[in-house]
């Protein structure tokens, strides 16, 4: 079987401090990593151009997200996709597995969740109703028919949430074992995020009440949880797939120290 050639694709602008932990997460098994520069002035495209792996494209960022990703996918050499935010991070038992899962893998595409992180030391996530029902295709065969549509049906224009055609995405394996890390609630303050929700509902006025879910938490249910213990460490590629459940809310806390893409983050406590 031919190896597989993994294209790690991330749309970013002005978030040079974090796009760079999202790069070096994915460095040591991505094939290249396709970034594309909405319009940044904070020295995103000197960091991108420094890493011999990245390709800088600059596309002038007009509020579509999906288009800005597909434009990154047309421009993706790999016969695999994996798509990553700017805010985002793998974990190390992910980078460990990813090859050897797409080496025998017959499927079309994968699907994750993410933990949405609040604090370090220890590692702490939002936990909301939304949250741990949202698969997010984002590993996936290097299809062109793997590209987000908009509009949408129904109530969604598809530029801020965006998904691949139902018959696609249908045919996504659910990846229980692993997830990605999002560092938004890290980054953004509450004035912040207001300000975003605001701007995503002007934007996109469907999808008012996700945004707020997504954006505003702690208006909502939510719980603050650990990070499980032993990040994945048992999980083995042979095991993925929607039969490998595994229980999240494990109570060991996992130390902050085990992942270098931490350090120099400030130890944020937990909200209440």
């Amino acid at each position: 079987m031919n190896r597989p050639l993994i294209s790690t694709c991330i749309v970013t602008q002005n978030n040079a401090a974090y796009l760079r932990r999202a790069i070096a997460s994915v460095a040591r098994f991505a094939d290249e990593i396709v970034v594309v520069d909405g319009g940044s002035a904070d020295g995103t495209e000197a960091l991108v151009r420094s890493v011999p792996k990245c390709v800088y494209l600059h596309r002038p960022f007009d509020g579509n997200f999906a288009a800005q990703k597909n434009f990154a996918f047309d421009h993706a050499c790999g016969t695999w996709i994996l798509e990553l935010d700017q805010d985002e991070v793998v974990c190390d038992e992910f980078g460990r597995a990813i090859r050897p899962l797409l080496e025998r893998t017959g499927e079309f595409g994968f699907a994750l969740r993410r933990w949405w992180l609040c604090a370090i030391d220890p590692l702490r996530y939002v936990s909301t109703p939304l949250f741990e029902t949202t698969w997010i295709p984002r590993l996936f065969r290097n299809d062109p028919r793997l590209r987000y549509v908009f509009p949408l049906s129904g109530a969604n224009s598809g530029l801020i949430h965006h998904e691949f055609s139902p018959a696609l995405q249908s045919r996504f394996v659910r990846i229980v074992a692993w997830r990605l890390l999002h560092f938004h609630y890290m980054i953004h303050d509450r004035a912040r995020r207001e300000a975003r929700f605001a701007w995503f509902s002007r934007v996109d006025p469907y999808c008012v009440e996700t945004n707020a879910r997504c954006y505003l938490y702690e208006d909502f249910s939510h719980r603050i949880l650990p990070c499980p213990a032993g990040w994945r460490d048992t999980a083995s590629a042979g095991k993925l797939g929607p039969a490998c459940a595994k229980d999240d809310m494990d109570t060991d806390l996992l130390p902050c120290k085990s992942h270098p893409f931490l350090e120099g983050m400030a130890r944020c406590k937990a909200p209440l």
